[in-house]
């Protein structure tokens, strides 16, 4: 059992029009599951981690994914020295109440860690991802699990942000320590071709965006449930450009 997946993103790179496109799919979208059935999309991963959720994606969504990444994102925010984020002061409440569980499993002391008030600040790994697990409060015109889904993807920008102040070297060093902290499917060719073009991919447009787009879904009690061929179109439109 690999535990529910919490956030997932579709990572798209398109080198003609230099840019990534990062789609955030919410863990309660209706999903037919290979050889499972209906469920929620994050309950996939809980029971065939990576390969089971690409295959779900790709079957209901009609999408090709080449690969899978399972990233811990709190050692990879440390290996960039943080980030800076605008943190309003209710959000560094329930940071802070995140920190509290968070610090206790990893036998840390939680103080050490607890964010002062709003404003812009610097989040070190474990301070982000308590920012990344909010869904109680609004993150500008997004709410519950919406705004979650958009602070997760506000996050990774800055982790590009960030990224592209490095110097090619430097760079190419925090990949390399990355890749012990990311479980994933890729060959070794391709491994070192995206590392070799890492200093490219860093300068491209970020274009972020979740599914379901709003006005395309409807709710099936907990469940969120997307027009399909909208939203596939949609997503075919923003990632292929047909």
């Amino acid at each position: 059992w690999y535990g529910n997946s919490d956030s997932m993103i579709l990572a798209s790179i398109n080198s003609q029009t230099k840019t990534i496109y990062m789609t955030s799919f919410m863990r309660d979208l209706y999903a037919n599951i290979p050889n499972v059935g209906i469920r929620k999309l994050n309950s996939a991963y809980a029971i065939g981690g990576g390969p089971l959720l690409v295959s779900t994606i790709e079957s209901n969504y009609r999408v090709d994914i080449d690969n899978y990444a399972s990233v811990d994102f709190s050692s990879i925010i440390d290996l960039v020295g943080g980030v800076d984020l605008e943190v309003s002061t209710q959000e560094a409440g329930y940071i802070n109440m995140y920190l509290d569980e968070q610090c206790r499993l990893q036998g840390l002391n939680a103080s050490d860690y607890y964010v002062a008030g709003g404003g812009i600040t610097h989040l070190n790994g474990n301070q982000a991802v308590g920012f990344a697990r909010i869904r109680y409060t609004s993150r500008g015109n997004e709410h519950s699990d919406y705004g979650r889904t958009s602070r997760q993807r506000e996050i990774l920008v800055q982790l590009m942000q960030k990224a592209r102040s490095l110097d090619a070297t430097t760079l190419l060093a925090v990949v390399n320590n990355m890749l012990p902290l990311i479980t994933h499917n890729i060959d070794a060719a391709t491994l070192t071709t995206l590392i070799a073009n890492a200093p490219s991919y860093i300068n491209y447009d970020i274009q972020t965006d979740r599914i379901p787009y709003d006005g395309l879904y409807s709710n099936l009690g907990e469940e969120l449930v997307p027009d399909f061929e909208a939203t596939i179109n949609r997503l075919h439109q923003t990632i292929y450009g047909n």
